[in-house]
């Protein structure tokens, strides 16, 4: 998933001009061919003006080439196994999301951890993160999640994660990293926006039928102001 920032620095604001430049290279690199619909859409919006400078809070989420309004959420716990409290933790709402590689935690999250940004072990450095706008650094620590349904009943064991850390605002999402999908089955049916989720495959396919899109690797973007990765 992708975020488009006018305020990645300070006063800063990239011409559309310039995004559409950013992903065309992308379009030659062998390694974004699984976003290339996505990508054809995004500099498609952005050279009729559908796409411009962009308002605070507004995010466009693209999927397999299509605008739709945003991804699947679902819940999580986090905790930080490193810490003084390592069995503290919290319940927030992630963004199941294919196309991101990283998952994120807010540092407000962190926060309500408890957790101190000089001495907990579990940083990890800066990280490079590749977006639409460009190359971000941004901190990684060690945390570790666990997967939970409505009722936050354990649909995963405890499990490691390195994650992302950014700044919330708005309505922005947490979106999700790779590690959950060792745990899960995700599926979604073609004009249905429901995400079925489920710890046995048997029932993955039992609850979404034969018109279920298995293709686990949806293709998702997103496209916002705000570029806290």
């Amino acid at each position: 998933m992708w975020r488009f920032d006018s305020e990645s620095g300070p006063q800063m604001s990239i011409p559309p001009e310039e995004r559409v430049a950013f992903l065309k290279t992308l379009l030659s690199d062998e390694y974004w061919q699984f976003q290339r619909l996505n990508i054809e859409k995004l500099i498609q919006m952005y050279e009729s003006g559908e796409l411009g400078p962009l308002c605070p809070g507004k995010t466009t989420y693209i999927r397999n080439g299509e605008v739709m309004d945003r991804p699947a959420r679902i819940s999580a716990k986090f905790r930080l196994p490193l810490s003084n409290e390592p069995h503290r933790w919290i319940q927030a709402s992630i963004s199941n999301d294919t196309g991101s590689s990283q998952q994120v935690i807010f540092e407000e999250d962190l926060i309500a951890l408890g957790w101190d940004s000089v001495t907990y072990p579990g940083r990890l450095g800066l990280a490079t993160v590749t977006t639409a706008s460009g190359v971000l650094r941004r901190l990684r620590v060690l945390i570790e999640m666990q997967i939970v349904d409505s009722n936050g009943v354990a649909m995963t064991p405890w499990f490691e994660e390195t994650a992302i850390v950014a700044f919330a605002r708005g309505s922005l999402p947490r979106l999700s990293g790779l590690r959950m999908r060792d745990h899960l089955y995700f599926a979604t049916a073609p004009g249905n926006e429901t995400l079925y989720v489920a710890a046995k495959k048997k029932w993955y396919c039992q609850s979404t039928a034969s018109d279920v899109n298995r293709k686990q690797q949806e293709m998702c973007w997103t496209c916002t102001d705000n570029d806290h990765l």
